[in-house]
């Protein structure tokens, strides 16, 4: 296991401290969450990002404040920790400074797709090279129950990486989830097919940190998108891809995400990535 710096420490800490706050009060240790987390982390982009989240949190009616009680009620402890770790502090943070030193011209998430004849070996020695470049927030798609195990095994061997793991819902069995549960940094994303429900409920059991990729087709508006959104059930986010002319969805996306009754956090594929990527690779 690589060597944990002493402020990653301190922010495991500090986390899982504030989900036990969260679950007593959530809006109070949402807030303290943040505000440590800002007092914590030094880097440009990153205090960028936690004073995106505070202004988000200023308002009292912020679906925030709810979808984190679920998910404080709902999912492992230790993976909310760790993930959110992963994500903010050796993505956002660890990652990003090494990003700005090489021009900021590399995505900080990295699509891969896990073949039949990949090896947990073979991958992570990919990986290794794209962490050394300073990416560690990986988009990993898998298609059968062979390159899922195989991506599992690729999670289990590094634990400074944030991993969402596309896979139809299926693969989704209480095995599967059990092992899924297990790997700490790994957010399990289904695609949007009819064994959805059966599938979110396994992974509900099993704790798991889970969402729902649905992608736009050409003839969908900012309406229908909405109107599907809204009838989602079990998440707690969606990551929407927009089709190429996809502005109006995107922007629909975002003020939905501001609605107080919004049962899940959406997420606009091109467009919130686009802006993450702006925001934490941003030049001095």
């Amino acid at each position: 296991m690589p060597t944990l710096s002493m402020k990653r420490i301190m922010l495991l800490s500090v986390i899982g401290r504030a989900i036990q706050e969260i679950d007593a009060d959530p809006k109070r240790g949402l807030r303290r969450m943040i505000d440590l987390g800002q007092d914590l982390v030094h880097g440009d982009s990153a205090q960028e990002i936690f004073s995106f989240l505070q202004h988000i949190l200023q308002k009292q009616s912020s679906p925030c404040y709810t979808l984190l009680e679920r998910m404080v009620r709902e999912v492992n402890h230790k993976t909310l920790q760790h993930f959110g770790v992963a994500l903010g502090w050796d993505s956002w943070t660890e990652g990003c400074k090494l990003l700005r030193q090489s021009g900021g011209q590399r995505g900080w998430a990295k699509s891969l797709t896990v073949q039949e004849t990949d090896t947990a070996r073979a991958l992570r020695a990919q990986l290794k090279q794209e962490i050394t470049s300073g990416v560690r927030t990986f988009l990993v798609t898998v298609n059968s129950q062979k390159t899922l195990y195989t991506a599992l095994q690729l999670a289990s061997s590094e634990n400074t990486c944030a991993m969402l793991l596309f896979l139809p819902p299926s693969l989704i069995d209480n095995q599967t989830a059990a092992r899924i549960s297990l790997c700490h940094t790994v957010c399990a994303v289904l695609y949007d097919q009819p064994e959805y429900h059966k599938a979110q409920a396994i992974l509900k059991r099993a704790q798991c940190l889970f969402g729902i990729h649905h992608v736009c087709s050409e003839e969908e508006t900012p309406e229908t998108v909405q109107s599907w959104l809204e009838q989602v059930e079990g998440g707690y986010f969606a990551i929407v891809q927009e089709p190429e002319d996809g502005g109006a969805i995107a922007k629909r996306i975002a003020e939905f995400r501001q609605m107080p009754t919004a049962p899940l956090l959406p997420v606009a594929q091109k467009k919130d990535f686009a802006d993450i990527q702006a925001r934490i690779c941003k030049q001095k």
